[in-house]
């Protein structure tokens, strides 16, 4: 819920804020569907003031309407989690592509989260996809996929299929399952030199062969020459 906040007070106050008639739209209708399930009187004008950033206030009530109003637009999923393609989806008639790509980066890490506090959140991140992908891909429990893949210990071939399943949840890697090199070096910089990740994702990023093909040449290459551990 706080990255959905930080997320709307970034667009509504470094982009300019106007809206497409489409855009309004969706707000608008998710806006009052909102304000009927959290019983906000209809003269109220939060909408107004979250849209466009004027004196939002930063209460619990606030906080549940700007979760409400991004689930009804399909920018965060039931669990809070925030779709950064959606949002570039949803508004990229009206504003800049490539300035609401950088407003996604900055807002992955809001001002005044510490070092620590980031590189604890990149771990739940992590333990959270693989707990999803273990389920999804009907892996046992206590199968230790995750340290063998997170940990580069004893890693194989046949892992990679959890591995595509990670890294395109924690936006890794395209719903294609080509490798995005931005992504990764942010997602590591806290805790890695940052050149030195990006020489490593420039260098074996292109690989051939089909997705789990690819993603096996790519871990060998990236991570067998990184010190990789979380």
């Amino acid at each position: 819920m706080k990255l959905a906040f930080v997320i709307v007070l970034f667009i509504a106050g470094s982009c300019t804020a106007e809206f497409s008639k489409k855009e309004l739209k969706l707000i608008l209708d998710s806006a009052k569907y909102c304000m009927g399930q959290l019983s906000i009187p209809l003269e109220s004008d939060i909408a107004e003031r979250v849209m466009y950033n004027r004196n939002v206030v930063n209460d619990e009530i606030t906080k549940k309407y700007i979760t409400c109003v991004m689930q009804k637009m399909a920018l965060i999923d039931g669990e809070g989690n925030v779709s950064k393609q959606a949002i570039i989806d949803t508004f990229k008639d009206n504003y800049d592509e490539e300035l609401l790509k950088q407003l996604m980066e900055q807002c992955a890490n809001p001002q005044g989260a510490t070092m620590d506090d980031r590189i604890k959140q990149e771990i739940k991140a992590v333990m959270k996809a693989g707990k999803q992908c273990m389920k999804e891909l009907s892996i046992p429990n206590d199968d230790d996929v995750i340290e063998r893949v997170l940990y580069n210990r004893g890693a194989k071939q046949t892992d990679m299929e959890y591995m595509v399943c990670a890294m395109k949840k924690l936006e890794l890697m395209d719903s294609e399952g080509n490798i995005l090199p931005e992504p990764i070096v942010q997602f590591l910089a806290d805790k890695y030199d940052t050149d030195k990740v990006r020489r490593l994702v420039t260098k074996c990023v292109k690989q051939k062969g089909d997705v789990l093909e690819r993603t096996w040449k790519y871990y060998q290459c990236f991570f067998n020459q990184m010190d990789f551990e979380l």
